[in-house]
């Protein structure tokens, strides 16, 4: 999605807002004591100037005092600008959905609302100011679900800046028209578009278990190709390889329990793999030292190696395993045959 219409959002909710604004009529009945009728009062938003809402309105009831005609109100967006007193951390995502779909943390920004509201004398405008000041104490909160999938909605602060009042003249002539103007800052937010990351669809995961009881068990816990994307599916514990040994983490040496090289002839190149168990060290943190006797030579590191013999001979291709916490492994001994 490349929009999430924010502007439009924070609009109908002020719209929403003041949408239940009335005015009290008193009306004689037939018994001649007087009646309360209530008025709603019409809202719209535009983004003309302020005295052109009276410019659609038939002169001759404005000056009779025709009740379906005043009071009117309307809403204008006026300016947006940025505030960064509650600027957040940019860096930060925010998932939409549960299938790899993010985007950036919102940018802050207030937004100016202004109301103007066109009514028959101070009676009508005390009413209408009194509806609206009420609710503000010190603010008001408009609930608005900003982006979409939102299961809780934002509370949007909404704050009243100043009431204005003025009588107006329509064509030179006295009609008691008061315009009541009220602006508002509401403190919201704009969202980027939503992006969409690279599932994770396997993970080969390593647990490190270390149990502090009497016999100080350390136990390693292996899992093999979990599927992450199946959340129905859950892990068979069969799949765990559980290894325990005696001793205290970082104490416990490697140990080298075979080296797999073949026989060969001369010059050739031979693969040496060193096979080995180590309980409290990653991969990264194991050094594996070779050596050879006789006209040979190593090419590479690692666990796995290349042994070349130039001459025919029995060769001693040694190995040993030296981790971070400073234990060597048993030196292991390969006799391999060059013919």
């Amino acid at each position: 999605m490349l929009i999430h219409n924010t502007i439009r959002k924070y609009t109908l909710g002020m719209l929403e807002t003041f949408n239940g604004l009335k005015v009290e009529y008193a009306v004689e009945n037939d018994n001649g004591t007087p009646e309360y009728k209530y008025k709603n009062i019409p809202i719209k938003y535009s983004t003309r100037e302020k005295i052109n809402l009276l410019d659609e309105t038939d002169e001759q009831n404005l000056l009779s005092g025709n009740h379906n005609v005043l009071p009117r109100t309307s809403i204008a967006l006026t300016s947006i600008v940025k505030n960064n007193e509650r600027q957040s951390n940019k860096f930060n995502k925010i998932a939409t959905t549960d299938f790899g779909e993010f985007m950036f943390n919102a940018v802050a920004y207030d937004f100016s609302f202004d109301m103007t509201i066109m009514c028959r004398g101070m009676n009508e405008a005390s009413m209408i100011i009194e509806q609206i000041t009420s609710r503000f104490n010190p603010t008001y909160t408009l609930l608005i679900n900003e982006i979409p999938n939102q299961v809780t909605p934002t509370s949007v602060p909404l704050q009243l800046l100043d009431v204005g009042i003025e009588g107006l003249e329509y064509e030179e002539l006295s009609a008691n028209v008061i315009q009541v103007a009220v602006g508002f800052m509401l403190k919201g937010n704009f969202y980027s578009p939503i992006e969409e990351m690279a599932k994770i669809k396997n993970v080969d995961m390593y647990m490190n278990f270390w149990h502090h009881s009497t016999a100080n068990d350390y136990n390693r816990a292996k899992l093999y190709e979990y599927d992450v994307t199946n959340t129905i599916l859950q892990p068979d514990p069969k799949e765990f390889d559980l290894v325990t040994v005696d001793g205290e983490f970082g104490q416990i040496p490697p140990q080298i329990t075979d080296i797999e090289c073949a026989d060969g002839s001369v010059d050739e190149e031979i693969q040496a793999v060193c096979k080995f168990i180590d309980h409290d060290n990653k991969y990264d943190e194991l050094q594996f030292i070779w050596s050879v006797t006789g006209n040979a030579e190593i090419v590479g590191n690692g666990d796995e190696v290349i042994v070349i013999g130039h001459s025919t001979e029995t060769l001693e291709l040694k190995c040993m395993i030296l981790d971070v916490h400073n234990n060597n492994s048993n030196m292991f001994i390969k006799q391999v045959t060059i013919v």
